[in-house]
């Protein structure tokens, strides 16, 4: 009996332990992986949520094409500082930015390896370019004809001979934009971001303006509306200090009057705007066919912004576009080397889609859109509205119920010795028989 007693107060014990620990609590999924987007439907108090998991990728480790092994030429032994070069090359991956401390003339046989095989990422690129970019010999693509990506880049890119250096990128959608801004201020890297596409519902597009080195953007086909706009402006004034090319092509919930509102502030720093709405009067037309033909350009109203239609700028990409307004119109480039990206409207799943995204490139590139284009003339005088003056209105009267004059209208009177005045004499009648009438 006593041990049975003994046995039932473990028992108990145990139980009560039991029932008393607390479960332990879950690990949280870690931040790099996934990201929880959730958004309430309804009042505060709703218990209707709307959950979007999604995936981030490292965007930065990605490379941009398959890789490729450089074809040698038969007969030809390769230097030794071509092999030990392309050794490097190959293990890239192990690479650390403190490695690149010697002088430029080493380092670039690895880079022009790197090129050839592909290993190009985003990651690989920021650190040499972080280091070497200044060089005079420095490019950021290596000609060839052999890929998709080659392909794109032969009708995009800014010609070599030029100062400006241009990268091309292509990302997904489901990128981390904190990400990619920190990377590209870190390496001082002006920004043309082309968003051409229907994924403002999958990306918090305003997070782009907080990007400081952002020199082009291109929101056609969004669905942004006048106030985005005008979070635009405001941002033109502090971070965006650097925008120089804006495209609005195909945006149906912008408005005539914001885009106007957006060229009337004198301190934005834009200089070319491409969009559906035509913001000037008069015919350009009629311009062309009359007799004397006059050199007198079509200005927004209020505005220094000059209307030049459609032009062989709308028609450029969006990288190339922004050189050609440094080059011509001599639209200034905060930054040497112009990093030229696109967002593509999918998610990132494998290395097998990349070459849908150059694929992308060449058909934007070759779409002709009908397209309004706007430059910034800084040297025209601009009148400013004419403000409109309040009339008032004051109503005197001397005496508290001023008498009504009555007017009557009469025949005129004419002078008395006018003979159409004179009255006839009526005849007196006289009574007389016929006898004495004719005197018989």
């Amino acid at each position: 009996m006593g041990n049975s007693g003994k046995r039932k107060g473990k028992r108990t014990r145990k139980k009560r332990r039991y029932l008393t620990e607390k479960p332990p609590a879950k690990k949280a999924a870690t931040s790099d992986v996934s990201s929880l987007l959730s958004t309430k439907i309804g009042q505060e108090n709703s218990l209707f949520v709307d959950t979007n998991i999604k995936t981030l990728y490292r965007w930065d480790l990605i490379e941009p094409e398959s890789r490729n092994e450089p074809q040698r030429s038969s007969g030809m032994v390769p230097s030794l500082t071509r092999i030990c070069a392309d050794t490097v090359a190959q293990n890239v991956s192990q690479l650390h930015p403190s490695y690149l401390d010697s002088s430029w003339t080493v380092w670039k046989h690895v880079w022009l390896c790197i090129l050839e095989r592909k290993l190009d990422s985003p990651a690989v690129f920021g650190m040499f370019v972080r280091q070497f970019g200044k060089e005079p010999t420095f490019r950021c693509h290596r000609s060839d004809t052999s890929s998709t990506r080659s392909t794109a880049l032969q009708g995009s890119l800014i010609p070599s001979n030029s100062k400006v250096l241009h990268r091309m990128e292509n990302i997904f959608s489901n990128v981390s934009l904190k990400d990619f801004a920190h990377y590209v201020s870190h390496n001082s890297l002006g920004l043309a971001l082309d968003m051409s596409s229907r994924l403002s519902r999958t990306m918090d597009i305003h997070l782009i303006l907080h990007f400081k080195t952002l020199t082009a953007l291109d929101l056609s086909y969004s669905d942004m509306d006048d106030s985005f706009l005008k979070s635009l402006s405001i941002a033109l004034d502090d971070k965006l200090h650097q925008l120089r090319v804006l495209v609005l092509h195909k945006c149906p919930r912008m408005s005539s009057q914001a885009i106007s509102q957006l060229m009337q502030s004198p301190t934005n720093s834009l200089d070319y705007i491409e969009c559906n709405h035509r913001l000037v009067e008069g015919s350009e037309f009629a311009s062309h066919l009359s007799v004397t033909p006059t050199n007198n350009p079509l200005y927004v109203e209020h505005t220094n912004w000059k209307y030049i239609g459609t032009n062989i700028l709308s028609r450029l990409p969006l990288g190339l576009k922004t050189y050609a307004l440094h080059n011509r119109h001599a639209v200034p480039l905060s930054t040497r080397i112009l990093y030229d990206v696109m967002v593509y409207d999918e998610e990132y799943q494998s290395p097998d889609q990349m070459p849908y995204t150059w694929k992308e490139r060449i058909i934007r590139r070759n779409q002709n859109p009908n397209i309004i284009s706007y430059i910034r003339d800084r040297s025209h005088h601009v009148n400013p509205p004419t403000p409109a003056v309040a009339t008032k209105t004051t109503i005197t009267t001397s005496e508290p119920n001023p008498p009504k004059t009555i007017f009557k209208v009469s025949r005129k009177l004419r002078p008395s010795n006018d003979p159409r005045t004179i009255k006839r004499a009526k005849p007196i009648s006289k009574k007389t028989n016929v006898s004495e009438f004719f005197e018989i």
